[in-house]
């Protein structure tokens, strides 16, 4: 009962850590489920405890934790899609009961020596004191498991998912009875001699202390079912709570009919670096690049059209020349001035959320905000620029008022971990203008252009 408690415990604080983390970070960039788990691998470890279900051994005054055992293992699944998977499973733990007498437990025989056998007792006591039950197993299987929560696909808890899976697995089994019995009897001797004379009242007494081992190997297979809850605190990390019960197949008189097993999973998902602030950074140099490309093409064109102009229509195009050649260069120099700025950004685009009509900076993105002013101030001729947003929900006045105080709040914080008035270059509130109505409208966009 105690392992029971303490594992609806551990439940309780599990979903209390997940729950609350995800919902303030409901304006934060949502991974793509659909690729995190669709072709991808994961593995995981998992620790927590197991209990035998109708052992063919009773306990009687056990000691504490008899019931219980620990259960360690892991294994590695493959994500066919979002709502099926497959998995390669190992376990290990044991089985355990013990009989502990508080009086001897009557086994209808003094004694094992042969002497013995053929001997008229007259009274005897004795019998069974101590007993000890062990099973040990290693566990093998591979399932098939399916994610019930995907019945809502819309669903936006998808950081939440429940696989429920069964298949079939190889248990291998090494057991063991430990006895221990004693006794006391007394007996009519013929052979009680004394002085070359047999003692009138020929009685003799004997004790008789035996223990004996007898062991049971006996692997055979099992069908396991399982149901899972896996809370992904990072698109590479998962944390759930496992429930199995092993049916196992053709038991015997030496094993249980079932095992089950409760335990808390640790997942790693190859696909989550997909899904980085690093990930996310590289695509927005890749978007940065792109656009440089896209600017170049236009530059060439452009080009191509004077060229053409030139051999066509000669001086009759002069002003038209003179526009296209100025257009030319301010291309350029924006192509120059994108090539500059794209060397020396620090960051590029790192995004504060706020709450529903709050400008109040919340206490996890405060660090990220100190780690910030210290990157600026490593780099003094850094210059910053901050932009503010508001979602587009409510009046346009009050979102552009929300927008400015969100700025300042940021600028505020900025400037008490140490970075001065000059580096930071550029403020603008745009209030609702973007038009996003979900809650990454709600933030400060922070870019630092350094040497």
């Amino acid at each position: 009962m105690p392992m029971k408690k303490l594992i609806t415990t551990t439940i309780t604080i599990l979903l209390c850590l997940c729950l609350p983390m995800h919902a303030q970070d409901s304006s934060a960039e949502v991974p793509d489920y659909g690729q995190l788990r669709t072709n991808t691998w994961s593995i995981y470890i998992q620790g927590g405890a197991s209990w035998g279900v109708n052992v063919p051994y009773k306990n009687v005054n056990p000691s504490f934790g008899t019931n219980t055992a620990p259960l360690l293992g892991g294994g590695v699944n493959f994500n066919i899609r979002p709502w099926v998977r497959i998995g390669l499973n190992y376990s290990w733990s044991w089985i355990q009961r013990e009989q502990r007498y508080g009086e001897i437990q009557d086994m209808k025989y003094p004694g094992t020596r042969p002497e013995y056998t053929n001997i008229p007792w007259t009274t005897e006591q004795g019998g069974l004191v101590y007993s000890d039950y062990r099973l040990n197993h290693h566990d093998i299987d591979l399932t098939a498991e399916f994610n019930i929560a995907e019945i809502w696909p819309q669903r936006k808890a998808r950081w939440f998912n429940v696989y429920i899976g069964t298949g079939v697995g190889y248990m291998f089994r090494n057991g063991r009875v430990y006895d221990m019995s004693m006794g006391y009897a007394e007996y009519e001797d013929p052979n009680n001699y004394k002085n070359g004379l047999q003692v009138a009242e020929n009685w003799s007494y004997g004790s008789w202390l035996y223990a004996k081992a007898t062991r049971n190997n006996s692997n055979g297979f099992y069908i396991p079912a399982n149901l899972n809850f896996e809370f992904d605190i990072h698109p590479s990390w998962t944390i759930g709570i496992k429930g199995q019960y092993d049916f196992i197949i053709n038991p015997g008189d030496f094993n249980p009919k079932g095992i089950a097993s409760a335990a808390i999973t640790v997942r790693f998902n190859f696909a989550g670096h997909k899904h980085s602030h690093k990930a996310r950074y590289n695509y927005v140099k890749a978007q940065a690049a792109q656009t440089e490309n896209n600017l170049r093409n236009e530059i060439a064109a452009l080009n191509q059209a004077l060229d053409e102009a030139r051999q066509n229509r000669g001086d009759e195009c002069c002003e038209n020349l003179k526009k296209a050649q100025a257009e030319n260069e301010a291309l350029q120099q924006r192509v120059t001035e994108l090539e500059e700025r794209l060397t020396r950004t620090v960051y590029a685009g790192i995004k504060i959320y706020f709450d529903y009509a709050s400008k109040v900076v919340k206490n996890e993105s405060v660090p990220e905000l100190v780690k910030i002013a210290e990157v600026i101030k490593s780099h003094p001729d850094a210059e910053v620029e901050i932009v503010g947003e508001a979602s587009a929900d409510g009046s346009h006045a009050i979102n552009q008022r929300l927008s400015e105080e969100r700025v300042a709040e940021v600028v505020k914080i900025l400037q008490d971990n140490g970075v001065s008035d000059k580096q930071i270059t550029s403020t603008k509130a745009i209030g609702d203008t973007a038009g996003i109505r979900s809650p990454q409208g709600r933030r400060v966009t922070i870019t630092v252009i350094g040497e």
